[in-house]
């Protein structure tokens, strides 16, 4: 398009312009048309309101009503171009800021009418916005400006008239005014500004506010303003419109002399007959537009609108300009233009004072000047013809967005265009019809993003496939029905039809769990040779990748192999043709469940006719404690693993996985909705009958860039935020459940979830998530989570406790997850540099809670920092280990994975070599854009959140997340792993070292330490009737052993162990226990009652601990009337001795216990300890040694600080 032409002025009450363009061109006779009829039926003046009002009937809200309804029974067409715009106005304000009482109004005004009942009357006043909104998105591309232009006109009379008559002013004017936001410069030309807005995600609401906003903002709000709270009279402020600009001038009196800028620059009074003439002779100023660069230049000095002081102070000015030096000489030019042209007289005056007067002005008159353009340049601009949808296409074919990209498993296609305009449609849908006006300011304002808003169902699911076999597949009335599978080929149909036809149904991923334990007995029902099941497993996994789904997806799924077979299926009986083969339990078939995951290893290792990767299904395999890791028979998956890295791992072994979740999800009729349940199924995965009904990821730094670095504030912030986001879950969940006919499949697969709690999505999850942890404790602390990772696990915590009030408040589940994010990362990041343009913003987000991916080469470090933050969730998380290229061995993927499983508590870890693709040569491993043998183009794939797409196919956000990944070297972690193993020969080798109890972690018993284990051994040489570990001082021992303890605090994160009885130095396996530890590099903190100096004398010099406390029971000499035992004092005195002056942090203390310690016990073993002394309160309990103690009476609090306040 050409840049702005010259304007020339016309006569006229409105000032006329015309375009001087090189190629001009006929207007069309239509659109003529329309602006005459147009500018007809704009009131002129008041009588011409009044004239309006009482033609068209609209004096009083009853009269409102009853025209809207003559209209919708006429059906719109039938009104007039000045009745419909009039009236439509009217509904939309009633329709969007004041639904209940609109309700209520109409159902009051129908109450006497059989033709319509209420809902149907409502339902016909949303027919009359739709039908609106259509006029104006669905028509000619003018009709946006003009009914926007006459919806400013209308509104603030009608909201001052309506009000007035109501009374409710001040319920309805902010609404009003927050439409407005403050005022940015006015656009240039009107044709960028239908160019951003003609797209269908905006709706009218929102281009009248755009309008408002960009292009005569200051007109149209300071004429809202000025009539509503500073009295001025209605028909000046009506007459505006059709008057030149001066007209708002000498309402608005912007008087420069009331500025501070001109009271700095001068105290003496400024002369005002200057500023009147001004004043008086401004319209002359459009002679300058035409002629004069100065006036150009001073459009474009910055600015904002001055609302408060507006409202507060009538006489201030409109505009605030921030104002420099280098304005005063275009100042001067502009100034001396208006002497040239006798506009201003020569006698000498204070130009700076006229500085804020004369920017105003030009400003507003401009301002005015471009509502006339717009009128004229939509008759030139053919382009404003295009209707939205078109645009949408165009856009598409153009590849004019970067949502093209958004997904990797969608390519750039037919199928593609087809699902890009109804997620558009979807998503518009969702946010003007279906979420509140809270829900859609959060989501405009980027504190959120809803996952799959482009979809009217729900988010992702399991399914049974025992449900599959038992029934087959069908279930919906006039659909093809199949009956249960007989033979291993026909079940793996059936399950392709199933999962494609669901995923049709729901938007995200679809999972089936114990794929290999309930398919494994085909093989043998059918005599099946290696061959065969690999034939069939191959059609299968070929199936899945066909992308048939819209978009051009192959369908999003995930299957769970369990390698041995399951006690919760071992004893049922198989099932085969949908009948119970009594004769056969699932755990006959491991040597089946061997053949079957060795064929669909081998067929996704494999790989398409070009060697190409499968995507899906994504397999989760279960490494559960029966795993025999140095049997053959699974080799073909390490190598698997090792060349392509395909598989999820869940961590069975070292998590707080439970298998058995698995089955108990389904199975329950309720889950306690007091705690938090797990998701369980990994990222993409989920049990039998379960998943998530929505998600949405809360931007963690957008709510940092509004807290101006305060903790507080950023937590106030999320807590409003998750509020929001719930109230959005509850809605899609209300919405889904209502509208079950939709997915007639899901609903016959959850029928009997149905069936029990009367809805088919009880168990599934409203699932929140988050992004950019990293990027908010940046802005927040100005470190990142890897120096602040404690702050972080306190809002994950947070917000556990809120999903947790969340569940009670609602009696829904609620889940947190490690968003995956692979476009909402780069979407959040791309929209909050929009909102936040001072703040410096990466061109994405890190994932979740996740370390940047340039932080550290080192996978140990890497996993020791993520896995309290990923034990965490309870929804779908995932550690991808990036490797730079293919593992050398199968072996060593396999005791890759066996170390890290062991070692770290993370539940779900996946490998991730980068590899590339030769069309001619196949697998080349690692990154190579280019082939070595050939020089042809290479497809290089890695892992983009969940599942391997060509990196070609990511969006800009991953894209640039890539290049900046470093890959993880693990020699050394390996390395260091055959430390420990042999360290671990040496634990088992000791003797004399019984555990009683573990504790795998404690806040409190490590002081300095955030987190810390407990081991408790067994017995003790003392007897204390009040002892709480009662069970133990009587020789009570656990299932753990001293290998598991080793195990478990060497694979941890905090790496610090409390040894504690009982009494630990009464064992002599203490002393080489300890030296392991620390050699291992654990921390360890030693709890004794000091009655074994040697012991001590010998830890201390070996430097064996690093923080030792003592129990002082009492004064020395009332031993044996305390703990039930005489003690040499001399030995408690050495052990005292020795642990003050062994340079190791230490703690004494000693129990209050009523009646047994009292307070000449506490002054002696204050004075024992060197008046460092931790006193504690008895409490009783059935654990207590002696029973006379376990009801024993306790102090009361301020018994107990008057002994505490006494002894110090």
């Amino acid at each position: 398009m050409s840049k702005q032409p010259p304007i020339r002025p016309e006569q006229g009450s409105f000032v006329q312009f015309q375009l001087a363009t090189s190629q001009p061109r006929t207007p069309h006779s239509r659109n003529k048309d329309i602006l005459a009829k147009l500018r007809e039926s704009i009131p002129q003046n008041e009588s011409q309101w009044q004239q309006a009002r009482d033609l068209h009937g609209y004096s009083t809200a009853e009269n409102v009503l009853q025209k809207t309804r003559d209209i919708l029974e006429n059906r719109i067409a039938k009104s007039d171009l000045r009745n419909f715009f009039i009236i439509a106005s009217c509904c939309v304000d009633w329709h969007l800021g004041r639904k209940e009482q609109a309700y209520q109004e109409f159902k009051i005004q129908i109450s006497d009418t059989s033709e319509l009942t209420i809902q149907r009357y409502m339902s016909a006043l949303r027919a009359m916005v739709q039908a609106m909104e259509r006029v104006y998105l669905r028509g000619p591309r003018h009709r946006v400006l003009e009914g926007a232009l006459l919806y400013s006109r209308i509104s603030p009379f009608f909201l001052t008239h309506y009000t007035k008559e109501t009374g409710e002013f001040d319920s309805c004017f902010p609404r009003f005014r927050s439409i407005h936001p403050e005022i940015q410069a006015s656009l240039p030309l009107a044709p960028a500004f239908i160019l951003k807005y003609r797209h269908p995600q905006h709706s009218f609401r929102n281009i009248c506010a755009a309008l408002c906003t960009e292009v005569f903002s200051e007109d149209s709000y300071a004429k809202f303003i000025f009539v509503l709270e500073n009295g001025r009279p209605i028909p000046t402020v009506l007459s505006l419109p059709a008057k030149a600009p001066y007209a708002a001038l000498s309402v608005i009196k912007c008087q420069s002399e009331s500025t501070e800028d001109s009271q700095r620059v001068s105290a003496t009074p400024v002369d005002n007959s200057h500023t009147l003439a001004l004043r008086k002779s401004f319209p002359l100023v459009y002679k300058v537009f035409g002629v004069s660069d100065a006036v150009q230049q001073l459009l474009q000095v910055p600015h904002r609108i001055n609302y408060e002081t507006l409202r507060e102070v009538p006489n201030t000015p409109l505009l605030e300009l921030q104002w420099t030096d280098k304005y005063d000489t275009i100042v001067d030019k502009v100034v001396d233009d208006l002497i040239e042209q006798g506009i201003l007289p020569q006698q000498p005056f204070r130009r700076r004072s006229l500085q804020v007067d004369l920017a105003c002005r030009v400003k507003i008159a401009y301002s005015f000047i471009h509502l006339e353009l717009h009128f004229q340049l939509l008759n030139y601009i053919p382009d404003f013809n295009m209707s939205s949808n078109i645009g949408l296409v165009d856009e598409y074919l153009a590849k004019g967005t970067w949502k093209t990209a958004e997904n990797a498993n969608s390519t750039y296609s037919h199928q593609g265009l087809m699902q890009y305009v109804s997620n558009q449609i979807i998503s518009q849908y969702w946010l003007e019809k279906i979420y509140t006006e809270e829900i859609r300011q959060y989501d405009h304002e980027n504190r959120f993003h809803i996952h799959d808003l482009g979809f009217l169902s729900a988010y992702c699911s399991g399914w049974s496939i025992e449900d599959i076999l038992l029934q087959g597949f069908g279930g919906v009335e006039n659909k093809i029905q199949c009956r249960p599978a007989k033979h291993l080929n026909t079940a793996l149909n059936q399950i392709v039809n199933f999962l494609f036809t669901l995923q049709g149904e729901l938007a995200g991923a679809q999972a089936l769990s114990s794929f290999d334990t309930y398919l494994a007995p085909f093989i043998r029902s059918d005599n099946l040779s290696y061959t065969d099941v690999f034939k069939y497993v191959q059609s299968f996994v070929y199936s899945l990748n066909v992308p048939t789904r819209s978009g051009f997806q192959a369908p999003f799924t995930n299957l769970s192999l369990d390698l041995i077979c399951p006690k919760r299926l071992g004893d049922q009986c198989v099932i085969i043709g949908g009948e119970l083969r009594t004769d056969w339990v699932y755990s006959d078939f491991q040597e089946e469940m061997d053949i079957l995951n060795k064929a669909f290893a081998e067929v996704m290792m494999q790989g398409d006719g070009n060697g190409n990767i499968f995507s899906f299904p994504i397999p989760t395999y279960n490494a559960s404690d029966g795993i025999d890791w140095e049997s053959p028979r699974w080799q073909s998956i390490w190598e698997m693993t090792a060349k392509y890295g395909v598989p999820y791992f869940a961590n069975f072994i070292n998590s707080d996985l439970d298998p058995e979740d698995f089955r108990s999800m389904c199975c329950r009729l309720r889950l306690d909705l007091s705690k938090l349940h797990c998701r369980v199924g990994g990222q993409y995965g989920a049990s039998p009958l379960t998943g998530s009904i929505g998600v949405v990821t809360i931007n963690l730094p957008n709510l940092a860039y509004r807290s101006n670095g305060s903790k507080e504030t950023f937590m106030a912030e999320l807590t409003n935020t998750l509020r929001v986001a719930k109230d959005s879950l509850e809605i899609k969940r209300k919405l889904v459940d209502e509208n079950s006919t939709l997915y007639p499949y899901a609903a016959h697969y959850l029928s009997a979830t149905k069936h029990r709690t009367g809805s088919y999505w009880t168990n599934h999850f409203s699932t929140i998530g988050v992004n950019g942890m990293n990027e908010a404790l940046v802005d927040l602390l100005g470190e990142g989570i890897g120096e602040q990772k404690d702050f972080a696990l306190e809002v994950v915590e947070f917000i556990k406790d809120q999903l947790q009030e969340f569940q009670k408040e609602t009696g829904n589940l609620y889940n947190l997850e490690a968003s995956p994010a692979e476009s909402t990362c780069y979407k959040f990041a791309k929209r909050d540099k929009e909102l936040f343009p001072d703040k410096e913003i990466p061109t994405y987000y890190t994932n979740s809670t996740m370390l940047p991916v340039d932080t550290t080469e080192d996978l140990f470090e890497a996993m020791g920092h993520q896995e309290a933050l990923q034990c965490s969730y309870t929804g779908g998380t995932v550690f991808h280990a990036f490797l730079g290229e293919q593992l050398p061995s199968w072996k060593l993927a396999r005791d890759l994975i066996k170390t890290l499983t062991a070692r770290f508590r993370i539940p779900y870890i996946t490998l991730t070599p980068t590899f590339s693709i030769c069309p001619t040569h196949g697998y080349r491993a690692g990154e190579q854009p280019e082939c070595t043998a050939c020089g042809e183009l290479t497809l290089v794939y890695s892992r983009i959140v969940g599942y391997f797409r060509p990196t070609r196919d990511w969006n800009h956000g991953k894209s640039k997340e890539f290049v900046q990944r470093k890959v993880y070297k693990y020699e050394t972690g390996l390395s260091n792993d055959n430390k420990l193993q042999e360290l671990e020969k040496q634990v088992a080798a000791i003797q004399d070292l019984p555990v009683a109890g573990y504790i795998k972690s404690t806040l409190s018993d490590y002081p300095g330490k955030m987190q810390a284990s407990i081991m408790f051994t067994s017995r003790c040489n003392l007897a204390c009737p009040w002892c709480h570990n009662g069970p133990l001082v009587q020789g009570e021992c656990d299932d753990v052993t001293i290998v598991d303890v080793f195990r478990h605090i060497t694979s941890g994160s905090h790496k610090s162990l409390v040894v504690s009885g009982g009494e630990p130095t009464i064992h002599k396996g203490l002393l080489p226990f300890l030296r392991i530890l620390k050699a291992a590099g654990i921390s360890v903190k030693l709890d004794s009652n000091g009655t074994s100096p040697d012991v001590l004398k010998q830890v201390f010099s070996e430097n064996l601990v690093d923080f030792v406390a003592m129990d002082i029971k009492c004064a020395l000499e009332n031993y044996k009337r305390v703990t039930g035992k005489k003690v040499k004092p001399k030995l408690l005195e050495a052990s005292i001795d020795l642990i003050k002056n062994s340079g190791v942090p230490y703690e004494f203390r000693t129990t209050v216990v009523p009646d047994l310690v009292d307070v000449e016990d506490l002054f002696e073993a204050k004075r024992l300890s060197g008046k460092k002394l931790t006193m504690q309160r008895f409490r009783n309990g059935e654990t207590l040694l002696d029973a006379k103690f376990r009801t024993f009476q306790e102090h009361t609090d301020e018994e107990f600080d008057k002994l505490v306040s006494q002894v110090a």
